[in-house]
């Protein structure tokens, strides 16, 4: 979907792979530095910061601008969503008890295929209810907002551990479960 948006915008079809590879790459290196600052910080104030980022490099890929801003709004996009989403497994991985963890992340990385499955759905009735580029890629950023919006509820409620009962190390999590389990 996104390829075909931006070249409807007027850039060459290679341009837009391109785009989209700077997405993806962009979303690893994003990974590769984050993983270290995740054993130090909070793994809700990272998680969310991706979905703030991007639903902002979402949104404004759609938004006309030159191709270095779009450009730019990708690698953004790709940071929030790719990190987001790896984040979001470490925070199931971290939280929830030894006993039950495997069918907690299990569930949880399963509700995300179902994401998977059903966005592409979504985004062909978007295109074919003929929206124009902007107005799809502000749409495709709603679930970023939700899953801001949900986490932060979470967070405010007091349903999951927050920064006062501090995580265990991610490195430690595999040998403790063995140990524990």
């Amino acid at each position: 979907m996104c390829s075909r948006l931006l070249s409807d915008t007027g850039l060459s079809i290679s341009l837009s792979i391109v785009i989209l590879a700077v997405l993806q790459l962009s979303g690893v290196v994003a990974c590769g530095v984050i993983g270290p600052v995740l054993e130090h910080r909070s793994l809700f104030v990272v998680l969310l910061s991706a979905y703030v980022v991007a639903a902002i490099g979402i949104a404004a890929i759609g938004a006309s601008g030159s191709v270095a801003f779009i450009v730019v709004a990708a690698a953004l996009a790709g940071i929030g969503i790719i990190c987001g989403r790896n984040t979001a497994n470490a925070l199931a991985a971290a939280y929830y008890p030894t006993y039950i963890r495997a069918s907690g992340v299990g569930w949880a990385l399963g509700i995300g295929r179902i994401g998977a499955v059903v966005g592409p759905a979504v985004g062909g009735v978007m295109l074919a209810m003929h929206l124009s580029g902007r107005t799809l890629f502000l749409l495709s950023a709603i679930p970023e907002l939700i899953a801001f919006t949900a986490l932060l509820m979470l967070v405010r409620l007091g349903s999951v551990r927050t920064a006062a009962a501090p995580h265990p190390p991610l490195s430690a999590i595999g040998a403790g479960s063995i140990r524990s389990g």
